[in-house]
């Protein structure tokens, strides 16, 4: 079983984050956030890392034995799963197209034996009806419940509503203002002071550039 306990000291990488002149042109590998003692964290993590070589697209085919229309880079799926499968809370996505992302978030829920939810957003109907399909299709989809709604309106019903995630996976958005979507979803963060901060990661998949790090917000 996974845990993050507090004052748990979390490697962020910080020399990979990239400039925007760089971005799409490089490509940083895989560097584990948390501390785990072999290679991967367990057989799935293993599967993605063998399903692509750096720094190419993952398979799906060959990661869940279905097609999911979407481009994950190997980086990517392998640091999605890992702060999926060792934070406590509950996760958000932000952006979920047809569910691949998604899929590997459920599937590191799962295998982290905590019962943590996720909610993944999107702003397109058939884009939430996909990302369904393809959870129930690979048998993910227990503890997870799909959105259709503007990032914005949802952030604030969240707030509004006290609630608060410990990994907040931004992928809604194809340009390069991440430090204003940053602070706007700050206050969905777990608050200041307590066991474990919230860890947030930013994707970029359209313009094909790979932000491998992981970073605390508070």
């Amino acid at each position: 079983m996974s845990q993050l306990t507090a004052g748990e000291q979390l490697r962020k990488h910080l020399d990979t984050f990239l400039a925007s002149d760089v971005l799409g042109k490089s490509f940083p590998p895989y560097q584990p956030t948390f501390t785990f003692s072999a290679e991967y964290i367990d057989e799935f993590h293993m599967v993605l890392g063998a399903s692509a070589k750096e720094p190419g697209l993952v398979n799906p085919k060959h990661i869940f034995g279905i097609l999911i229309k979407g481009s994950l880079r190997r980086a990517d799926a392998l640091k999605l799963y890992e702060i999926g499968y060792f934070v406590n809370g509950d996760i958000l996505e932000l952006g979920s197209y047809h569910g691949l992302s998604t899929c590997i978030l459920s599937q590191s829920n799962h295998n982290s034996a905590l019962e943590k939810r996720i909610y993944s957003l999107d702003l397109n109907a058939e884009n939430c009806r996909k990302t369904m399909e393809s959870l129930h299709a690979a048998k993910l989809g227990r503890c997870v419940e799909s959105i259709c709604s503007e990032a914005a309106a949802a952030v604030e019903r969240f707030a509004t509503n006290g609630q608060r995630f410990q990994f907040v996976f931004i992928d809604h958005s194809h340009t390069n203002r991440f430090a204003k979507f940053v602070e706007c979803y700050q206050q969905l963060s777990v608050p200041a002071g307590s066991a474990s901060s919230t860890i947030s990661m930013i994707g970029e998949m359209k313009i094909q550039t790979s932000l491998t790090t992981a970073f605390t917000v508070r």
